[in-house]
Formats: C-alpha cells, sequence, structure tokens
C-alpha cells in the first residue's frame, strides 16, 4: 500500500506474536513454526484478526529467510482480505548489516506494507530503512525501543532521535516493545513535536489498563496503535473498541 492511501486513516495492528505462541505451547524459536506449524501460526493470525486488528504482522522478526518466506503466505491467507499485511523485520540487536535488511525485505516481498521493530540504535535503524527502500516504495513504519525514562539506550533524549527518525525515510515512526506503555507515555509527544511524520504505539503489556493509553495515544495523533510482548487478543480487542470510537477516518492536511 502506497503511503499516501495509509495515512488516510488510523489503525489497529495486532498483539503478541512469541508469547502467544508460547501459551499454546510453541517453542523458541516462533519463526521455525512457519515451517513446521503453519497452522498454529494462522490460528493466532486469526485469533487477532477476530479480535479487531486491522493489520497482521507476520511471524518473522527474527528466524531464516525462508521462515520470512513462509510467514507472509501464511499471513495472507489468514488475513482473508479483512486485513492489510504487514512484513515485520527485526532488529538483530549486533547492528545488522544492509545486506542481510534488504534480503529480508526481499523474502517478504509482496507484503502491504513492512514494519523495522524494536531497534534500539540509530545507527542500525538508519541502515535497515535504507536497505527496504532499496527493493521496495511500500509503506515503511520504523520503530524504536526505549527505556525506561523514554530515552535510548545510548541516553539519547526524545527531541534528539525524534529528529533523527525525522530523518529516515519512513513513513510512521514510533515505538514497540519497550517498558510498557508508560515508557512510550514519557516519550511519545516529545517525539512528536520532533517530526511531521505520522507516529506509532505498540507497547509491551505491562498493565491491563493498555487500552487507555492506545486511546491515549490515539488522542495525541498516532496514526498506528497496538500492542506487543504479553498482549493478546483480548487485549487488541480492548484497543479496537477505543479506536472505534474514535472516526477511522484521518484525513490528514
Amino acid at each position: 500500500m502506497s503511503p499516501a492511501e495509509f495515512t488516510r486513516r488510523r489503525w489497529v495492528t495486532d498483539g503478541a506474536m512469541a508469547t502467544h505462541l508460547f501459551s499454546k505451547g510453541a517453542a523458541h524459536p516462533v519463526e521455525a513454526l512457519n515451517l513446521t506449524n503453519p497452522g498454529l501460526v494462522t490460528t493466532v493470525h486469526r485469533e487477532y484478526l477476530d479480535a479487531g486488528a486491522q493489520i497482521l504482522r507476520t511471524n518473522s522478526f527474527g528466524g531464516t529467510l525462508g521462515a520470512k518466506q513462509a510467514s507472509l503466505d501464511i499471513a495472507r491467507k489468514a488475513a482473508q482480505d479483512r486485513a492489510l499485511v504487514a512484513g515485520v523485520i527485526g532488529s538483530t540487536g549486533a547492528d545488522g548489516t544492509r545486506e542481510w535488511f534488504r534480503d529480508c525485505a526481499l523474502a517478504l516481498h509482496g507484503v502491504d506494507l513492512y514494519i523495522l521493530e524494536t531497534f534500539t540504535s540509530l545507527a542500525e535503524l538508519s541502515i535497515a530503512v535504507a536497505a527496504v527502500r532499496e527493493v521496495s516504495d511500500q509503506t515503511l513504519i520504523a520503530q524504536v525501543s526505549v527505556e525506561q525514562d523514554g530515552t535510548l539506550r545510548d541516553g539519547s533524549q526524545p527531541e534528539a532521535y525524534g529528529h533523527a527518525l525525522d530523518a529516515l525515510a519512513a513513513d510512521v515512526i514510533g515505538f514497540n516493545c519497550c517498558f510498557g506503555p508508560e515508557s512510550i507515555a514519557s516519550a511519545f509527544d516529545r517525539v512528536r513535536a520532533a517530526t511531521t511524520r505520522p507516529m506509532s504505539a505498540c507497547p509491551n503489556l505491562s498493565t491491563e489498563n493498555i487500552a487507555a493509553y492506545a486511546r491515549r495515544f490515539l488522542d495525541s495523533g498516532a496514526l498506528v496503535v497496538g500492542a506487543c510482548c504479553g498482549s493478546t487478543p483480548e487485549h487488541i480487542r480492548a484497543i479496537a473498541y477505543e479506536h472505534a470510537t474514535l472516526d477511522s477516518q484521518w484525513p490528514r492536511t
């Protein structure tokens, strides 16, 4: 989907893939299930879809390129034309190479959009964004994971990394994982003041009141809301309810 189309409305993503699979008896690495037990992955996707997710994220945070390719087919079939499919590429945590991120993007070719998740290094995120842009002009969401006080791991303040994120060739910038919605809330408005780009917020579950935080992020102008580690379809259902109370058509001037 083109960025112009994507940014015309607000979106609810799904929640945790790995922790929900673990609750069903899966073992690490969960990406291997794309090849060994695709039915279980499909079940999780459909549970999130039925809960109100409008974007399904592929089970491809890590894993092999073959597992990433398989994740796209699983998510596409699960979506049943009722949701967009986002190709997830996770941080390596060790400064992944441009070649690796480009290969990941190619393995996920055919998604509606890409999501770069859980980056704690702006240098690595910059490499990943550039790599995806080499092979796709689809909507690209770039997300960082911050410390409890809203700073990046290197100590960068939200104003500083907000400007750095704004300079990337991503269409949406924001947060995922982190230390729960409280850590995102401490930084969200400060980053928003430093950028003109739409923003996202998909925190870990550190409170059962995650839907109230989703409403707060939406009220602050978030384009995409969802959840990360520890969340379940019931949390996404609550977030989708908050989303539905707002006008889902969001023209940007």
